[in-house]
């Protein structure tokens, strides 16, 4: 009878050399920057979708190669729906945005923002 790996699997996921490390901040930064950036072009009257437009091309421009997976861009009360990603509807005044969207950029996929 053999053991599963799983256990030792998940100890190594623990260890990271200092180019993963490095890897990992440079996916944050890129992640981070383009929120940022995705945040200061919002305003009342811009849609979900062109916020998802917006990260993405964000992304993509500073080195991610993809986005990781369907974004949520949620304005008010829609922030409530589990797995929004209609991304159809006008941001009122007044409303925050609920931003669920993560990018691929050297191997390693990134970050979870609020937008307000």
């Amino acid at each position: 009878m053999w053991e599963s790996p799983k256990p030792f699997i998940h100890q190594l996921r623990l260890y990271k050399s200092s180019s993963e490390v490095s890897l990992m901040k440079a996916s944050c930064k890129v992640a981070s920057d383009a929120i940022a950036t995705t945040m200061k072009s919002s305003f009342p009257g811009i849609t979900e979708h062109q916020l998802f437009a917006r990260v993405d091309y964000e992304c993509r421009v500073r080195g991610a190669e993809y986005l990781a997976y369907p974004p949520v861009v949620a304005g008010g009360d829609r922030a409530n729906i589990i797995h929004y990603i209609s991304n159809n509807q006008m941001v009122q005044p007044g409303e925050m945005v609920l931003m669920d969207a993560g990018m691929t950029h050297c191997i390693l996929t990134g970050c979870t923002v609020l937008l307000c």
